[in-house]
């Protein structure tokens, strides 16, 4: 569907729902949404209709010959999937996610809260959910994520910003807590734009009234079990905002990453246009002269002959067309440089010519990942722990209503957080060094560098420390 259709659902449902602000996208923000489905795109690797869409501006007759067949003529590079997957040092390994009452003591694993909060991270695949959050936060800069009960069972899902229309709240545009309506578009493989329906969530603040409707692109209400009497029984937005960077002072989103999304395109249509250019230039041209020769037309190729009149001599020679493909593929990784660079990453992180790197390009990575982590964390802690208490009031409200024979969490629970370390690169003999050292000044454990070297739980190292020492008696 298109973009604007998204606008114009949660305008008129808003504007039913009594007159509220309008929420209709200024220019800017429609081209904000158009930059974020790209990127969504290409972070998926469904590069070609993004790239055919650039090229048809860049390359206006031969985009047309590139995208026959399926698009056989265009090629690709996985820039976006391979920055955000790089770039992903919070996530990359599961954190250790816990509850407790205020006092950061994890509760006991066989307490009733406890074993539910276990199930509940099964079912959602909950390590792969944030991996795929922090990954697209970086294209993306934002997300919405919300709880819901599906099926008996709890799930996060993930919305990109090009998915959400927010009429927001005058005091905080950044804060989706108040905000007068929050709609989401429902995902469906159609193509039928008279088929898209969309969740809104409502605020009204000066009668303390949270609703809930289910639209279609008209703002017309569609039939729906869920809340069917336009209550939103959760009493606030299921919604949570992640970012990775806020946005300016007034605004409800930040921009797209449009160094990302240039770099890809532009990687994307040189490396078309390098194959275009070895199809024709490659294979020496065989040339045919004389005096009656027929013109052949403007095919060319190895498994053509062209003829050309000439009165004063007959023959058959090759030709061989210049191609700068040294200079043609220096440039695009220049690029790849270039961007590489500016993420803090060693240059030849993405080149496809790179060796082997030493042990202190290793470690300067390893160091730009533990700062780039620092500097996030904040912001994806403290989404985590506010999309945990979204869960609770999800979850306890569906436990209430008998579903799946649910524990409710209680109303003190609190999630706790602990990440794992990043792996780091060492010499072994220094590090065999350092940990002795650390080991009898108290300042280190057997259990703790076994959870940085495994990136396992507290519990998780001391029972393989355990069985280690169990094997070797």
């Amino acid at each position: 569907m298109t973009i604007s259709l998204l606008g114009r659902a949660v305008t008129t449902m808003v504007q039913m729902l009594g007159g509220m602000p309008d929420a209709a996208a200024p220019a800017e923000l429609e081209a904000w949404r158009i930059a974020w489905r790209d990127l969504q795109s290409l972070y998926d690797n469904e590069h070609l209709e993004v790239t055919h869409r650039w090229a048809q501006q860049s390359h206006p007759l031969r985009s047309a010959e590139w995208y026959r067949g399926g698009g056989q003529g265009y090629r690709f590079f996985a820039l976006t999937s391979m920055v955000c997957n790089r770039l992903g040092a919070t996530f990359n390994r599961p954190p250790e996610l816990y509850l407790h009452r205020g006092d950061h003591q994890p509760l006991d694993p066989q307490e009733p809260e406890a074993r539910q909060w276990q199930l509940d991270q099964d079912d959602m695949q909950l390590p792969m959910v944030l991996q795929s959050i922090e990954r697209r936060l970086h294209a993306l800069k934002q997300l919405a994520v919300m709880p819901a009960m599906v099926r008996g069972r709890m799930r996060w899902r993930v919305y990109g910003p090009h998915e959400l229309e927010v009429v927001c709240d005058e005091e905080d545009p950044a804060d989706l807590r108040h905000a007068p309506a929050v709609a989401i578009e429902v995902r469906r493989r159609t193509t039928s734009s008279s088929q898209s329906y969309f969740n809104v969530w409502t605020y009204d603040e000066q009668r303390n009234l949270w609703g809930y409707r289910f639209v279609d692109i008209d703002g017309r209400g569609a039939r729906t079990d869920f809340f069917a009497d336009g209550r939103n029984m959760y009493a606030r937005h299921p919604v949570v905002m992640w970012r990775s960077k806020l946005p300016n002072e007034g605004e409800t989103f930040a921009a797209p990453d449009e160094v990302l999304l240039h770099n890809q395109l532009g990687c994307n249509i040189a490396l078309t246009d390098l194959n275009f250019g070895l199809k024709y230039q490659v294979h020496p041209q065989l040339i045919e002269f004389g005096k009656t020769i027929e013109h052949t037309g403007d095919v060319y190729g190895p498994n053509t002959v062209k003829r050309y009149n000439d009165k004063n001599s007959e023959g058959l020679e090759y030709k061989t067309p210049a191609l700068n493909l040294a200079e043609y593929r220096e440039t695009i990784e220049w690029w790849t440089r270039m961007y590489t660079v500016s993420e803090g990453l060693p240059p030849d992180t993405f080149s496809a010519n790179s060796s082997t790197r030493n042990l202190g390009a290793k470690q300067h990575e390893s160091l730009e990942l533990q700062v780039r982590r620092e500097a996030q964390r904040p912001l994806l802690e403290g989404a985590l722990r506010e999309t945990f208490e979204v869960h609770k009031v999800v979850s306890n409200y569906w436990a209430d209503q008998g579903v799946g024979g649910r524990t409710r969490y209680g109303d003190d629970i609190q999630l706790g957080v602990r990440l794992k370390p990043i792996p780091q690169v060492t010499d072994r003999a220094t590090s065999v060094q350092a940990d002795a050292a650390e080991t009898a000044e108290g300042l280190n454990s057997v259990v703790e560098r076994e959870m940085e070297a495994s990136g396992s739980s507290r519990q998780q190292a001391e029972a393989t420390i355990r069985l280690r020492r169990e094997s070797a008696a």
